[in-house]
């Protein structure tokens, strides 16, 4: 981090300079990465590589209308650079983050290697956040399996009634919990979004269904998806008349009866 403030405080005297490659470092922290971002608007630089991958980072491009970092093995440092210089980027509709460690990663031992460490780093998601709030531009943001729980999708929900003009959101593959999916499906219905993508995939309308059965067998959910399709889709889909939740494995017969008591006009078929 030392390092990367001395370099940052220099940068603006290099007019030539386009891009900086700062992939397979470990210098990024809240210091650093602002003294980079404080730079960049008074120098040159169209791109920044970053990450075990060399990933590249587009700033100051007009043109750019998404980024997409999907399975970069990425972590909360990284994620914290990207927040920082995503304003420079002011036609920005799409993001892609899915498959990377966004909140860190632990492991479990050498034949499974290592997995998400759920919500526990929040540095770099905090900074994600603050980076989205009061953006008008995103539409879509994709957030498949990066390691968010609760605690993160709370933390996001915050920014959604500010984000003019999001439309759709991914989070699928990731273990959001029931409290999570509370957080989320309590700002959804002010906000502008009208899709999402939970479980395994699957994409639900948060303006309801006209179907009258809905299929969510074998799709990956646990209670957190339980509890977005009984706030944002069986309350708006009148011609509804049965669902079925059957072989996901994460779901108990709890959070089943649940919605059979707040939907008693629809039938739930549910065999683990």
């Amino acid at each position: 981090p030392a390092e990367l403030m001395m370099i940052s405080s220099v940068m603006q005297f290099n007019a030539g300079l386009s891009a900086v490659n700062l992939s397979m470092n470990k210098c990024f922290n809240t210091d650093s990465v602002k003294a980079l971002a404080d730079a960049i608007p008074k120098s040159k630089i169209q791109t920044l590589v970053i990450g075990p991958k060399a990933t590249t980072v587009p700033v100051q491009q007009a043109d750019v209308t998404a980024l997409d970092f999907s399975a970069q093995d990425l972590g909360p440092a990284e994620l914290m650079m990207i927040s920082s210089v995503m304003q420079f980027n002011a036609g920005l509709s799409e993001v892609n983050l899915s498959t990377n460690k966004c909140f860190g990663s632990k492991l479990i031992d050498e034949d499974e290697g290592e997995i998400h460490d759920i919500d526990k780093d929040q540095t770099g998601w905090t900074a994600f956040c603050e980076a989205l709030e009061g953006n008008k531009t995103v539409q879509t943001l994709v957030l498949s399996d990066i390691g968010i729980g609760p605690v993160g999708l709370t933390t996001f929900s915050k920014t959604i009634s500010d984000m003019a003009g999001m439309t759709k959101i991914d989070i699928s593959k990731n273990n959001i919990g029931a409290d999570g999916a509370k957080a989320l499906a309590d700002v959804i219905p002010a906000s502008k979004v009208q899709t999402l993508v939970i479980g395994d995939g699957v994409e639900i309308s948060t303006r309801g269904s006209e179907a009258e059965t809905l299929d969510f067998s074998n799709k990956g959910f646990g209670p957190g998806e339980v509890v977005l399709i009984s706030a944002l889709v069986i309350p708006f889909s009148a011609a509804l008349k049965e669902v079925n939740l059957s072989t996901n494995y994460e779901l108990s017969n709890a959070p089943i009866d649940a919605l059979r008591k707040s939907h008693p006009n629809v039938t739930f078929i549910f065999t683990a």
